[in-house]
Protein backbone atom coordinates (compact mmCIF):
# COMPACT_ATOMS: atom_id res chain seq x y z
CA UNK A 1 0.00 0.00 0.00
CA UNK A 2 1.01 3.56 -0.61
CA UNK A 3 0.28 6.53 1.55
CA UNK A 4 1.13 9.95 0.21
CA UNK A 5 3.17 8.38 -2.51
CA UNK A 6 5.46 6.48 -0.10
CA UNK A 7 5.57 2.80 0.58
CA UNK A 8 4.34 1.90 4.11
CA UNK A 9 6.51 -0.44 6.07
CA UNK A 10 5.01 -2.81 8.55
CA UNK A 11 6.39 -2.09 12.05
CA UNK A 12 7.24 -5.17 14.11
CA UNK A 13 8.28 -5.59 17.73
CA UNK A 14 11.97 -6.12 18.26
CA UNK A 15 13.39 -8.68 20.63
CA UNK A 16 14.76 -5.94 22.91
CA UNK A 17 11.32 -4.34 23.24
CA UNK A 18 9.80 -7.70 24.08
CA UNK A 19 12.41 -8.38 26.77
CA UNK A 20 11.84 -4.94 28.33
CA UNK A 21 8.09 -5.52 28.49
CA UNK A 22 8.55 -8.96 30.07
CA UNK A 23 11.00 -7.51 32.63
CA UNK A 24 8.54 -4.75 33.57
CA UNK A 25 5.74 -7.27 33.98
CA UNK A 26 8.00 -9.36 36.24
CA UNK A 27 8.90 -6.37 38.42
CA UNK A 28 5.27 -5.30 38.81
CA UNK A 29 4.17 -8.87 39.59
CA UNK A 30 6.89 -9.21 42.22
CA UNK A 31 5.83 -6.01 43.94
CA UNK A 32 2.17 -7.05 43.93
CA UNK A 33 2.98 -10.51 45.30
CA UNK A 34 5.04 -8.99 48.13
CA UNK A 35 2.20 -6.65 49.12
CA UNK A 36 -0.35 -9.45 48.82
CA UNK A 37 1.59 -11.63 51.24
CA UNK A 38 1.74 -8.81 53.78
CA UNK A 39 -2.00 -8.33 53.45
CA UNK A 40 -2.60 -12.03 54.08
CA UNK A 41 -0.52 -11.96 57.24
CA UNK A 42 -2.34 -8.86 58.48
CA UNK A 43 -5.66 -10.59 57.79
CA UNK A 44 -4.56 -13.68 59.71
CA UNK A 45 -3.56 -11.54 62.68
CA UNK A 46 -6.92 -9.73 62.64
CA UNK A 47 -8.86 -12.99 62.45
CA UNK A 48 -6.86 -14.48 65.31
CA UNK A 49 -7.33 -11.41 67.53
CA UNK A 50 -11.07 -11.51 66.94
CA UNK A 51 -11.21 -15.24 67.73
CA UNK A 52 -9.19 -14.70 70.92
CA UNK A 53 -11.58 -11.95 72.02
CA UNK A 54 -14.56 -14.21 71.32
CA UNK A 55 -12.97 -17.12 73.21
CA UNK A 56 -12.24 -14.94 76.23
CA UNK A 57 -15.82 -13.67 76.30
CA UNK A 58 -17.23 -17.19 75.93
CA UNK A 59 -14.88 -18.37 78.69
CA UNK A 60 -16.32 -15.82 81.10
CA UNK A 61 -19.87 -16.85 80.19
CA UNK A 62 -19.10 -20.57 80.47
CA UNK A 63 -17.35 -20.08 83.81
CA UNK A 64 -20.38 -18.26 85.20
CA UNK A 65 -22.77 -20.92 83.88
CA UNK A 66 -20.72 -23.89 85.09
CA UNK A 67 -19.46 -22.35 88.33
CA UNK A 68 -15.91 -23.50 87.65
CA UNK A 69 -12.61 -22.16 86.37
CA UNK A 70 -11.31 -25.53 85.17
CA UNK A 71 -9.87 -24.81 81.68
CA UNK A 72 -10.86 -28.26 80.36
CA UNK A 73 -14.51 -27.74 81.30
CA UNK A 74 -14.45 -24.21 79.87
CA UNK A 75 -12.83 -25.40 76.65
CA UNK A 76 -15.51 -28.08 76.22
CA UNK A 77 -18.28 -25.50 76.75
CA UNK A 78 -16.66 -23.13 74.25
CA UNK A 79 -16.47 -25.87 71.61
CA UNK A 80 -20.21 -26.51 72.12
CA UNK A 81 -21.08 -22.83 71.65
CA UNK A 82 -23.32 -21.98 68.69
CA UNK A 83 -21.51 -18.63 68.46
CA UNK A 84 -18.45 -20.25 66.90
CA UNK A 85 -18.11 -21.56 63.37
CA UNK A 86 -16.96 -25.14 62.73
CA UNK A 87 -13.44 -23.87 61.97
CA UNK A 88 -13.33 -21.76 65.14
CA UNK A 89 -14.43 -24.70 67.31
CA UNK A 90 -11.07 -26.34 66.67
CA UNK A 91 -9.56 -23.49 68.74
CA UNK A 92 -6.77 -22.89 66.25
CA UNK A 93 -5.47 -19.55 65.06
CA UNK A 94 -5.23 -18.49 61.44
CA UNK A 95 -1.78 -20.12 61.22
CA UNK A 96 -3.38 -23.45 62.30
CA UNK A 97 -1.64 -23.40 65.69
CA UNK A 98 -3.64 -24.19 68.85
CA UNK A 99 -5.02 -21.38 70.99
CA UNK A 100 -4.42 -22.01 74.68
CA UNK A 101 -6.94 -21.00 77.35
CA UNK A 102 -5.67 -20.23 80.85
CA UNK A 103 -7.26 -18.87 84.00
CA UNK A 104 -5.52 -15.88 85.57
CA UNK A 105 -6.42 -16.01 89.27
CA UNK A 106 -4.90 -12.59 90.01
CA UNK A 107 -7.09 -10.86 87.45
CA UNK A 108 -9.94 -13.32 87.94
CA UNK A 109 -10.39 -13.89 84.20
CA UNK A 110 -9.52 -16.24 81.38
CA UNK A 111 -6.89 -15.40 78.79
CA UNK A 112 -6.46 -16.98 75.40
CA UNK A 113 -3.06 -17.04 73.72
CA UNK A 114 -1.86 -17.82 70.24
CA UNK A 115 1.75 -18.64 69.41
CA UNK A 116 1.13 -17.73 65.77
CA UNK A 117 -0.09 -14.26 66.74
CA UNK A 118 2.82 -13.81 69.15
CA UNK A 119 5.29 -14.69 66.38
CA UNK A 120 3.55 -12.32 63.96
CA UNK A 121 3.67 -9.45 66.46
CA UNK A 122 7.38 -10.05 67.17
CA UNK A 123 8.16 -9.57 63.48
CA UNK A 124 5.60 -6.80 62.86
CA UNK A 125 5.81 -4.28 65.65
CA UNK A 126 2.42 -2.58 66.17
CA UNK A 127 2.23 1.13 65.46
CA UNK A 128 1.94 3.39 68.52
CA UNK A 129 -1.66 4.01 69.52
CA UNK A 130 -3.06 0.88 67.83
CA UNK A 131 -4.69 -1.83 69.91
CA UNK A 132 -3.06 -5.03 68.64
CA UNK A 133 -2.66 -7.07 71.82
CA UNK A 134 -3.10 -10.83 71.74
CA UNK A 135 -5.87 -10.71 74.31
CA UNK A 136 -8.57 -8.28 75.30
CA UNK A 137 -8.07 -6.19 78.37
Amino acid sequence: MKKNGKKMQKRSITLVELIVVIALIGIITGALAFNYRGSLETGRAFKTRELINKIEQLSAIASAEEGTVDPKVIERKIKESPLLTEDDRQLKDAWKQPISIEYDAQQNRFTAKSQGLNDYEKHNKPKPGSNQSGSSG
